[in-house]
């Protein structure tokens, strides 16, 4: 049992959920062996990074692909995945700073041809917190731990590598996930949806798992 220390301010009734790493961590493991961790970027689908997937638009983050299509303009496709070959992906609680860890793949395919692969292992910290219930998730930096080379045909250098996946992380895919994941009012959301009143919303982070509190009037 887990001692929760959290008092209501407005109602009487209150929920009180602990949200263990296991579960989120079995959910992640359910996903990667059914292949559902993967996205592919293409001038379609893209919403995350300013330029263009082609040949000439990919030169802003990876000039080298100029070199090798100096006089065409082809369409290229970005596919990141986690595979289930893969280590599992897991997310780590802590009181300070909490974190998510992975290991995932990212092909860069040209027509026919694998131009790049990689695999790119690293970790996310994290901390949450909720202020006027309105939950916020605030992201670090993204540390890669380990850049591997399975295919490059482009010769783009190891380090130039690890350069290139540091920015599209922290200056795109971090910032894009930052606008879903600040001031999110689940207590409106809850209201909303069920029709019934909640408020007064608190999560605090432990070692191993995350408190979670929500005040619910079940007079109304």
């Amino acid at each position: 049992p887990v001692e929760m220390d959290f008092t209501t301010e407005f109602f009487t009734n209150e929920i009180q959920v602990l949200i263990s790493e296991y579960k989120l961590n079995s959910l992640l493991f359910i996903a990667q062996n059914s292949e559902l961790l993967q996205m592919k970027f293409t001038n379609e689908t893209e919403l995350i990074f300013p330029w263009n997937f082609d040949t000439v638009g990919l030169q802003e983050i990876i000039p080298q692909f100029g070199e090798k299509y100096p006089d065409e303009n082809l369409e290229v496709q970005m596919n990141a995945y986690i595979s289930p070959s893969q280590p599992r992906p897991y997310i780590q609680f802590s009181e300070t700073s909490s974190k998510l860890v992975a290991s995932f793949n990212l092909d860069f395919v040209t027509g026919d041809s694998e131009d790049l692969s990689i695999t790119v292992s690293g970790e996310l910290p994290f901390t949450v917190q909720v202020k006027y219930d309105l939950l916020t998730i605030n992201w670090g930096t993204f540390d890669i731990i380990e850049l591997l080379e399975n295919k490059n045909e482009l010769n783009v250098p190891h380090d130039e590598l690890v350069e290139i996946v540091g920015k599209m992380f922290n200056t795109y895919v971090i910032k894009f996930i930052k606008g879903y994941t600040k001031n999110v009012a689940l207590s409106a959301i809850l209201t909303v949806v069920t029709g019934m009143e909640f408020k007064n919303f608190k999560l605090e982070g432990k070692e191993g798992f995350l408190l979670a509190s929500i005040a619910i009037n079940l007079d109304k």
